[in-house]
């Protein structure tokens, strides 16, 4: 199975011409839509504005991004700047997206769980949550998602992390709790983009800012 996986496009959605030739699946981990902006500091992160300016992003950037998926199906996990709801959006539009949760969704026979949740920053965006929190998520993740394809918005701990603190409550459960995680995709660290190790029989794969194809075996 090939899959196309983008991450942070920040509403740059001609990087989906970069892939060439159309995958089996298209994986998106988050911040896909514009935000208001610095210019906009007194209401940037308030649902109030954000829903309504991602919702005019995409009545006039929709049917660009349909094209350039191709017929492909879509699964996702949204990131800390998303507050419009993606995956409702090309399912209107007629793209076979579901967005992956921490109970997990089977594709082509390989399982997928995750989740958008991000550590805790300053507490404007979207999905900021504290550390218990996040042991919850990625714990249940793991058990009860079980999956192969492990999705998230944020990285683990310091793997392809930078200015952000990763999460480390999932490095953790990664290291010592067992699981069936072969392949880790994420972004939302802009600096490490692009980039892909491999750690303890776990590729990941950061796609901040970009596309990596990834052949599943």
């Amino acid at each position: 199975m090939r899959i196309a996986h983008v991450s942070d496009m920040h509403g740059g959605y001609k990087i989906l011409d970069q892939v060439k030739e159309p995958p089996d699946l298209w994986v998106f981990t988050g911040d896909i839509f514009p935000y208001m902006g610095y210019d906009h500091h007194s209401v940037w992160g308030k649902p109030t504005f954000e829903i309504p300016h991602q919702m005019r992003w995409y009545t006039y950037k929709g049917s660009s991004i349909v094209r350039r998926l191709r017929g492909k199906p879509v699964l996702l996990v949204p990131g800390n700047h998303d507050f419009a709801d993606l995956a409702m959006l090309l399912r209107r539009d007629g793209v076979d997206a579901q967005e992956v949760t921490p109970e997990g969704v089977d594709f082509r026979g390989v399982r997928f769980a995750g989740f958008g949740h991000i550590p805790h920053i300053g507490g404007q965006w979207n999905r900021e949550v504290f550390i218990p929190e996040l042991r919850d998520l990625s714990l249940r993740t793991l058990t009860e998602g079980n999956p192969e394809v492990l999705l998230t918005h944020a990285p683990p701990g310091h793997i392809l992390g930078g200015c952000h603190p990763g999460n480390g409550p999932l490095l953790s459960l990664l290291t010592h709790h067992p699981h069936r995680v072969s392949v880790h995709l994420f972004g939302h660290i802009h600096e490490t983009g692009m980039r892909h190790v491999e750690h303890m029989g776990v590729h990941f794969y950061n796609s901040a800012t970009g596309v990596q194809i990834i052949d599943l075996p």
